[in-house]
């Protein structure tokens, strides 16, 4: 009996696959044919909806089913009213549990957006179509159809090599301000931990790291997301930089100013930040001093900027930095003689003496023009009346 079971299950195995081929075969006979099917139905949209060739189907994740499986009820043609097209909820039900408490099927004003918005029809792509440069093109291409403005441009560090899925989620995708969603800066690093890994290691040591950590803590859960140091505080979201793009670590100076404004202030009174809001792009911007991922207090014998780790930390730039090098002050603040008594001391000299000099010059310069106005209402020319020009008239 043993060997019957056997055989039958081998049989099964063997003629099933080619059972399915003859069934596709059998419904190409209409569904491949566009015309045919434009003639049947109401319009050329409602004849395009009933298309489905065979290679397509055979291409698709959906390739091992027969279309019985998902048409029930189609045994002859024309196809019995009875016939029926079950949901992707009866094979995919978890997927569609999550689908049902995202924002797709919760859109404000309109249908919910369905499983074959964002999969299609009968060419739904399997994971591994996915993973390759034309199935992410593909699946991002169907988002930005709903979602035009979000694109991302072909200078996204993201762009052509990571599904919008990857970040926002497959199913459960959620509006980015929502502490549930994937993209929330209190959830970010996890997210984006699945393809940057050793970079999420380090960060989780970061100061902004222990910000976040205190928040969730705190049960702080409904703060503004726009005030949370998450990945895309600093890097954006739509239109990334890549980190070696030309000008990367300059352009994220504006970034660092959204939460650290008087230290970006004090910044652009360096040498460095005057050179860097000219253009340079070789003077040291903030990653480039404090580092860009575990970033810590300067008082920290870990950070960067700690008096110990000067030297090496200027040193990257400046090959003969030495102890008294370092003294330099990166973020002066002449208003704070404090901070730096010598440096505020210039400031106040030096804005000093040039105000004396102004109003100075600037006094006596009204004065010769009051004199002129003067000697011209009495018709007396500049020098005239001297012994020097009258001896000269004589």
């Amino acid at each position: 009996m043993r060997r019957w079971a056997g055989g039958a299950v081998l049989l099964f195995l063997l003629l099933a696959p080619a059972a399915v081929r003859a069934q596709r075969l059998d419904c190409d006979r209409c569904h491949a044919e566009l015309e045919l099917l434009r003639q049947q139905s109401e319009s050329l949209a409602a004849a395009e909806r009933l298309l489905a060739p065979a290679a397509v189907v055979r291409a698709s994740a959906h390739a091992a089913l027969a279309c019985t499986e998902c048409h029930s009820g189609v045994t002859a043609y024309p196809h019995a009213v009875s016939a029926v097209t079950r949901t992707c909820t009866s094979c995919h039900a978890a997927a569609d549990s999550l689908w049902r408490r995202s924002v797709h099927a919760n859109v404000r004003d309109r249908e919910p957006v369905g499983c074959t918005a964002c999969h299609g029809v009968h060419d739904v792509a399997s994971r591994r179509q996915l993973s390759t440069p034309a199935g992410i093109d593909r699946a991002n291409g169907q988002c930005s159809s709903c979602h035009e403005s979000q694109a991302l441009p072909a200078s996204d560090a993201h762009a052509g090599r990571a599904l919008c899925a990857s970040c926002h989620g497959a199913h459960d995708v959620q509006e980015p301000e929502l502490a549930v969603s994937l993209m929330h800066p209190l959830r970010q690093v996890e997210t984006c931990a699945t393809c940057h890994d050793s970079i999420a290691a380090v960060w989780r040591t970061d100061v902004h790291a222990d910000t976040l950590r205190k928040l969730l803590a705190a049960g702080a859960l409904d703060a503004d997301p726009e005030t949370l140091p998450g990945c895309t505080a600093c890097h954006g979201s739509h239109g990334m930089m890549r980190p070696n793009a030309p000008g990367f670590e300059h352009a994220e100076v504006a970034r660092c100013e959204g939460c650290h404004a008087d230290r970006t202030r004090t910044f652009f009174k360096s040498y460095h930040g005057k050179a860097t809001s000219l253009g340079s792009m070789v003077a040291a911007s903030c990653a480039q001093c404090h580092g860009g991922h575990g970033i810590r207090p300067s008082t920290e014998p870990a950070s960067r900027v700690h008096a110990d780790n000067l030297v090496a930390t200027c040193g990257a730039c400046h090959e003969n930095a030495r102890p008294a090098f370092v003294k330099y002050d990166s973020h002066p603040d002449p208003l704070n003689p404090s901070r730096n008594a010598w440096i505020s001391f210039s400031f106040f000299f030096m804005n000093g003496l040039l105000v004396f000099v102004i109003l100075v010059f600037g006094a006596h310069t009204v004065l010769w023009w009051i004199r002129l106005a003067i000697d011209r209402r009495r018709g007396v020319g500049h020098g005239q009346g001297n012994d020097h020009h009258a001896g000269g008239a004589a």
